[in-house]
């Protein structure tokens, strides 16, 4: 007989998407991300948004009022950025840039959603 141990962490996945416009698939995958279950915390961020929109965000979580640009600051607060469809020219540059070499040494996972 062989036994194992499986050791289950209380963690929760924390995802960070960032988006251009409110296009179809934002709110689908913004709507899923707040419809998962308690295991996952997410943060949107639309970066067409006017100053005074309220990004949206897991119940109980803060509204982000800037993106991340800090690759340390990514490094700690989430395990999955995902990127839509952001112009190269908006302030998502700085994270975009600050998460290519995160994801090619680090255990977390950044994703292009383009379409």
């Amino acid at each position: 007989m062989v036994r194992r141990t499986l050791k289950v962490k209380p963690e929760k996945i924390r995802v960070l998407y960032i988006e251009g416009a409110p296009r179809w698939e934002y709110r689908y995958l913004k709507n899923a991300l707040a419809r998962a279950d308690k295991s996952i915390v997410f943060h949107s961020f639309l970066t067409s948004a006017g100053q005074g929109f309220a990004q949206e965000c897991s119940k109980g979580e803060r509204p982000l009022g800037e993106i991340p640009n800090d690759r340390q600051q990514l490094l700690e607060n989430y395990d999955v950025i995902i990127f839509g469809d952001v112009p190269p020219t908006s302030s998502a540059r700085r994270a975009r840039t600050a998460t290519d070499s995160w994801s090619r040494c680090a255990s977390s996972s950044a994703a292009a959603a383009d379409s």
